[in-house]
């Protein structure tokens, strides 16, 4: 009677419980998700074992050689640790043998209040030595614990700057990007972690060169609403031409002092993206991965570009003016209408560039390849091309007032309506090009090599300047001047000389071939 009561007065959720139906739900479940955890746990080990089989030779191989490595390391530290003892023992029975007023030749011609003295000199020396040693024991560990708080601290800030970089928040990323460049000043062993983040941060975040639909609409909308009034002010993105965030992680990556120390092999890797309209002034570039990269419209003023790789990049419009490119590499580059004044780019390979409509007065392009590159209505004024070989690239209409051209290889080129005054072309080869229309008024065109050449139609040529070239009979000048006997004469003279070595050519040759035989 009193279990009954009990029962009646038990709340409904526990009746409910202790209804067979729902006893044998329950235990249905239960049975089904311990056939699920038994599943989940086989997955998982024949996972495991998947993964342990699958592992290739050479990864058993290297990681067999890992233990040894580590085995080895630990019988060194062992055994130094050994040599330690040794010697810390070794010493201290010396020390002790020389400094124990008991153990000193001296003891026995001591009184007792001699050696009472003595002793107590001992005991103080020795007194104080322990709490040498205690104080740097101290400092080691405080040491210790200082390196291993701060690293905490660090991989504390690391991870939460990776948290803030998943945000979608633009001023929370912005934040965990100069938390990540704030490692790199801080925690030089934790550089080349923070260094790949904000690369495939970049990587992830920034469009990539073609997908610009979106961003073209985008302009169009903008500019209609500038245009309605809708819109005062430009945003910092229009400025920009790059949103704040991925704009402060360039600034990180080219701003790392410690990218070229040695062991910190990490560079930019900015193949591929579009980071048209970027602004990015004495940005420092040295050695970056830009392959296939659109930078047109960039602010690249004072930029560090060295040994950079811009092959088939984008540089249209792009302001370069004080750029540093020096041996980088921007063969089949697009650098139409770009400014590269006072820019360096000795020792660039620049095959098949794209550098029409540039304007680029005092810009050093010394001992750099322009095979093929196509160069109309470039405006070089006092540029210095001094040992480059430009042949079969195209100058029409280009303005090279003043520059200097010495020794430089224009073969097959076309310099039809370009102007050369003033240009230095001391020793230069014009073999085969095409100078019509072409002003050499006061160019220097001493020991120019003019065979084949087309001055035909050229301006400005005058009698003087043919007497101090080496112009052929296949050279083709102008009627006025082709009837000159000064200009005769000059031609004959050159003929002659080159007859005069061609016979001693052959003759090595007929040499060489007797050897031979």
């Amino acid at each position: 009677m009193t279990v009954e009561l009990a029962d009646r007065h038990e709340p409904d959720d526990l009746q409910l419980r202790r209804s067979p139906a729902v006893q044998a739900t329950s235990k249905a479940a239960a049975r089904e998700m311990g056939a699920t955890s038994s599943l989940a746990l086989k997955t998982s080990v024949d996972v495991c074992r998947a993964s342990t089989m699958g592992h290739s030779p050479s990864m058993r191989m290297s990681s067999k050689a890992l233990r040894w490595r580590q085995l080895l390391g630990a019988m060194a530290v062992a055994a130094l640790a050994l040599a330690l003892l040794i010697a810390i023992g070794k010493g201290f029975a010396v020390a002790w043998r020389n400094f124990y007023p008991p153990s000193s030749g001296y003891w026995n011609s001591l009184d007792a209040g001699e050696r009472s003295v003595a002793m107590g000199q001992f005991r103080l020396a020795l007194v104080q030595a322990l709490a040498a040693v205690g104080a740097a024991v101290a400092l080691l560990y405080t040491a210790r614990n200082y390196r291993l708080s701060h690293r905490g601290q660090v991989t504390e800030r690391f991870s939460k700057a990776l948290e803030r970089l998943g945000s979608e928040e633009p001023y929370v990323r912005l934040g965990g990007i100069l938390a990540l460049e704030q490692i790199l000043q801080d925690s030089p062993t934790q550089a080349n972690h923070a260094v790949q983040v904000l690369n495939g941060f970049v990587r992830e975040k920034s469009p990539k060169v073609g997908e610009r639909k979106e961003r073209q609409r985008a302009v169009v909308a903008r500019r209609a609403a500038k245009r309605s009034g809708r819109r005062k002010t430009p945003s910092a993105a229009d400025r920009l031409g790059l949103p704040s965030d991925i704009h402060a992680a360039l600034v990180a990556l080219a701003g790392w002092s410690d990218r070229k120390s040695p062991g910190m092999d990490q560079v930019p890797h900015l193949g591929g993206l579009d980071l048209s309209g970027a602004f990015i002034p004495e940005i420092d570039l040295h050695r970056a991965e830009m392959r296939g990269a659109s930078v047109s419209r960039a602010n690249l003023i004072g930029a560090d570009l060295r040994l950079a790789r811009l092959d088939n990049a984008l540089l249209i419009a792009a302001l370069l003016e004080g750029a540093d490119l020096t041996s980088a590499d921007l063969e089949g580059a697009n650098l139409s209408q770009a400014s590269i004044r006072d820019a360096i780019f000795e020792k660039a390979n620049l095959r098949g560039v794209n550098l029409s409509s540039v304007r680029g007065k005092g810009v050093i392009m010394s001992k750099v390849s322009l095979e093929s590159a196509y160069m109309r209505s470039a405006m070089l004024q006092g540029a210095d091309l001094s040992g480059s070989s430009l042949r079969k690239a195209d100058l029409s209409d280009a303005t090279l007032v003043c520059a200097g051209l010495e020794g430089v290889q224009l073969s097959g080129s076309r310099l039809i309506g370009a102007s050369l005054e003033q240009a230095t072309l001391s020793g230069a080869w014009l073999g085969g090009a095409d100078l019509t229309r072409c002003d050499l008024s006061d160019a220097d065109l001493a020991d120019c090599g003019l065979h084949d050449a087309d001055l035909s139609e050229a301006e400005g040529l005058t009698v003087q300047q043919l007497l101090r070239a080496r112009p052929t009979l296949t050279t083709k000048l102008p009627e006025a001047l082709r009837k000159d006997p000064r200009v005769i004469a000059r031609i004959s003279e050159v003929e002659r000389q080159d007859r005069s070595h061609v016979p001693s050519t052959f003759g090595m040759t007929r040499g060489l071939l007797r050897l031979n035989s």
